[in-house]
């Protein structure tokens, strides 16, 4: 599968969060995109996305009704390109 010259996560919204927050994200090929949320020992909590995305500008709720308040890493990983964000759950 070719590797994207762009893929782009924007800004989470909002963030910190209190129940949900949306995830943008952008490629420019059709590709397969894996997005993680880790606890801040590295256990991951929640898989939002493993599979193939089309390209262009897409988005994704997480819901965090089942995580207690705290802080996480998103990490999103396509083809060779691999990004994190800080989030924030407050409760």
């Amino acid at each position: 599968m070719q590797q994207p010259e762009t893929f782009r996560i924007s800004n989470l919204y909002p963030n910190p969060f209190n129940s949900t927050a949306r995830i943008e994200y952008e490629s420019d090929i059709r590709t397969l995109l894996n997005i993680g949320v880790f606890d801040l020992t590295g256990k991951k909590v929640a898989t939002l996305w493993n599979g193939q995305i089309i390209p262009g500008r897409n988005s994704l709720i997480l819901d965090g009704a089942s995580l207690p308040a705290g802080s996480y890493i998103l990490t999103a990983e396509a083809g060779n390109k691999r990004i994190e964000r800080r989030l924030v759950l407050v409760k």
